[in-house]
């Protein structure tokens, strides 16, 4: 709904409403449980269920706190090769924590960290806030699909900020086919809408993201010729000219890991 919703005058109209009508197609694959839990073995298969389907952008509105217990390196190494060999933009709900920790998928270097807004670009005060945070998008009082009834309330979370940024991702892709993922990554990140303190922060990211200006960027700036933006490493940290930011005392160190420790529970969370 909040991607794609259609503008038929019933409901809620999505942040790209057009989008059959310009031939760009829609995949929905299932990676948890009726309950809203899985497995990532689960959700990596629903991701390449989607890549072979032919998707550019996937959304992933779910998440595992805590780098001892969620992060794999082998996993990064998945959602690097995707960005960069498959030309896949995977965004991921930044976590409904309210604090430091990282959520993943959504702190992996190769995934969009999407932190959520209220309707006054304030900080939602569930929202994850940690360096790989990279754009915030409305999260607050979304007005949502409740069942296949037609039945409409209002939720707040990450889960509702990460949709509205694929969303604008794929509306402004589907004006320069040419870019490649990365590209329309760094043109996110260079037209988001800084609020919060001055520059990027482990709150908002590059800021709100911004669909008209990006489109607006990109009328007088060729991709190819686009001067590299970010440099591939998450957050605030991959902005060729980062500012200093000061770490949040209560983010978890970064542990040794197995990679061949089992597969992490996902909780899906509003």
């Amino acid at each position: 709904g909040i991607l794609a919703a259609a503008h038929n005058n019933i409901g809620v109209v999505g942040i790209f409403p057009e989008l059959q009508k310009v031939n760009v197609k829609l995949h929905i694959a299932r990676g948890l449980d009726d309950s809203g839990n899985g497995r990532m073995s689960n959700i990596m298969a629903a991701m390449y269920e989607c890549k072979d389907a032919g998707a550019n952008i996937i959304n992933l509105s779910l998440g595992c706190r805590g780098d001892d217990v969620c992060y794999r390196q082998t996993t990064d190494e998945i959602f690097t090769n995707l960005l960069y060999d498959d030309d896949i933009l995977v965004f991921a709900a930044a976590g409904n924590g309210g604090n430091g920790e990282r959520s993943y998928p959504a702190s992996y270097k190769s995934v969009i960290s999407v932190a959520a807004v209220d309707d006054e670009d304030n900080h939602a005060t569930f929202s994850q806030w940690n360096d790989q945070v990279e754009l915030a998008a409305p999260g607050v009082n979304i007005r949502s699909i409740r069942n296949a009834q037609d039945e409409y309330t209002f939720k707040s979370g990450t889960s509702m900020a990460a949709p509205h940024a694929a969303g604008v991702a794929a509306l402004v892709w589907s004006n320069f086919p040419n870019c490649t993922a990365a590209q329309i990554r760094d043109v996110l990140a260079k037209t988001a809408r800084d609020v919060g303190g001055t520059g990027c922060d482990n709150y908002f990211g590059f800021g709100v993201v911004q669909a008209q200006k990006a489109i607006k960027y990109l009328h007088g700036e060729d991709c190819g010729a686009m001067r590299k933006y970010l440099t591939g490493q998450g957050g605030c940290s991959h902005h060729s000219h980062a500012p200093t930011v000061t770490p949040i005392s209560n983010t978890p160190s970064v542990a040794p890991r197995s990679l061949l420790a089992p597969s992490p529970n996902i909780y899906l969370g509003p």
